[in-house]
């Protein structure tokens, strides 16, 4: 089998699979379509597609490795993204909900004003883009998993490395959009006080652990 054939077959089955883990990102995008609806879902979705894409175009440069080497780069995305991460969970756990949202247009009374806006689709697809650009562990990995699976004596590595990236953004988006509809659908069945207090709630302690986790990161040595 031809090299570079083997590289993208190898990375491609290795990020399947880790996309499959209930990861920040899936929860991220399962929680915006439990509670906001499906137009916010989708764009969660695409807004981490979109951060993913942007990583993988900086590794490809040779961008992302400013993040790796330079510590404070890193410890500015890592303080950054925990600090957003702690504030959407901060306002999940003082101010849960106790309906979701009545259509795809229409929210709750009782959500926080900036959640009220009427385009929930461009507020949420700029969270997710947020959450998943303030993670420099994005980064790394794309520059970890790049070199990994480049073939020796590669003639263009960087057109390699943003077919790699263009393979990611294949493979994570049709995923987070099945999420996201899945989820919707399923909201329905679940609209209930308890429910989604309780959803709010959790999804709240989630958000501050993957912000403390995200603390405890360290710059590749």
């Amino acid at each position: 089998m031809d090299p570079v054939m083997q590289a993208v077959i190898g990375f491609a089955t290795a990020w399947a699979i880790l996309i499959l883990a209930p990861g920040l990102d899936f929860i991220f995008v399962l929680r915006t379509s439990l509670g906001d609806g499906k137009k916010a879902g989708v764009g969660a979705a695409l807004g981490v597609a979109l951060s993913i894409g942007l990583w993988g175009v900086a590794a490809a440069f040779g961008l992302a490795k400013v993040v790796a080497v330079s510590h404070l780069a890193f410890e500015i995305l890592k303080w950054g993204g925990a600090l957003y991460l702690a504030y959407l969970g901060g306002m999940l756990l003082l101010r849960p909900r106790n309906v979701l949202v009545e259509d795809e247009t229409k929210v709750s009374q009782e959500l926080t004003r900036d959640r009220a806006l009427p385009s929930s689709f461009w507020l949420w697809f700029r969270r997710g883009a947020v959450v998943s650009l303030l993670n420099p562990q994005l980064g790394i990995f794309d520059l970890s998993a790049y070199a990994h699976v480049m073939p020796p004596d590669l003639a263009n590595p960087v057109a390699f490395c943003l077919m790699l990236t263009v393979l990611q953004v294949v493979i994570v988006l049709p995923y987070h959009l099945f999420v996201a509809l899945v989820a919707n659908k399923a909201a329905v069945l679940l609209n209930t006080p308890w429910f989604v207090n309780l959803l709010d709630r959790l999804t709240g302690l989630v958000f501050l652990w993957f912000a403390y986790q995200l603390l405890q990161a360290h710059p590749p040595v």
